[in-house]
Parts: structure tokens; sequence; C-alpha cells
């Protein structure tokens, strides 16, 4: 929808041809940060999926250290609490109406959230978990 309605532009588009993850072409860089300096996601929601996205990139960190495996990592647990922030976050965060219209970069943020979300939760689901995990979220 995002691509359709020009927001952002995707690389590959058509779902039958697209790799497993989206390659976002446009806007390059994401607009994370505003004219003044400041990130952009500042709504409790999108603060709060960005401190589980880094929690669970710190917890599968040790995954791929041999020598630092101490605990086995709980992937279903991360996978599932990264899936509830971004619940929460998908519900409280708009990014189609007003928002895409008077606030395009902040609209352009989100849904740059929205791609590196889909990117953890799927090499979790995929490579760690053998779950299939669908394209679209």
């Amino acid at each position: 929808m995002a691509h359709r309605d020009r927001i952002i532009s995707i690389a590959q588009p058509d779902v039958t041809t697209a790799p497993q993850i989206w390659s976002l072409a446009s806007p390059n860089p994401i607009p994370w940060i505003d004219e003044g300096d400041r990130l952009r996601l500042v709504h409790p929601a999108e603060r709060s999926l960005i401190s589980q996205l880094l929690t669970v990139l710190d917890n599968l960190y040790p995954t791929f250290e041999v020598k630092n495996r101490e605990k086995p990592v709980n992937y279903f647990k991360l996978a599932n609490s990264l899936s509830e922030a971004f619940q929460i976050f998908y519900s409280q965060c708009r990014i189609w109406g007003k928002v895409k219209i008077e606030q395009p970069k902040l609209a352009q943020s989100r849904l740059g959230l929205i791609l590196a979300t889909q990117s953890v939760l799927r090499f979790i689901l995929e490579e760690l978990l053998n779950a299939l995990a669908p394209l679209e979220l």
C-alpha cells in the first residue's frame, strides 16, 4: 500500500518475484532524524518497539558467537515479545490519512520501523525456529 500510495518505493514490489525481505528504494536513507537532529519516532509505542528490537538483537548476538553461548536463548519468547510490541505500535501509530498527508516523513520513518521489525521477525521465525514467515505483516 505504501508503495502504491508513493510514500515509499519498494525495489521489487511484485510479491511473486520479490525477495523475502522488502528492499526499500526510497527514501534512502529513511528519515529517522528530523530537521533539529532529533529522532522523529517519539511516540511511546514507537520507542517501545525500538527498545524491543534492540533487546531482541542483544539477545540474538550470543547466537552468532560460539564462545559466548553460555545460556540458551528462547527464540519463541523473543519473537513473541517483538510481535507484541509491534501490535501495540501498529494499533497506536498511524501511517495513513492525516499522518501521510501532513507528516510524510513520519509515515516513512514508521514504515522503516515496520521493515526493520519484519526483517528481525522473519530471521527468528525462519532461521531459528524453522517456521514459515509471511512476506507481509
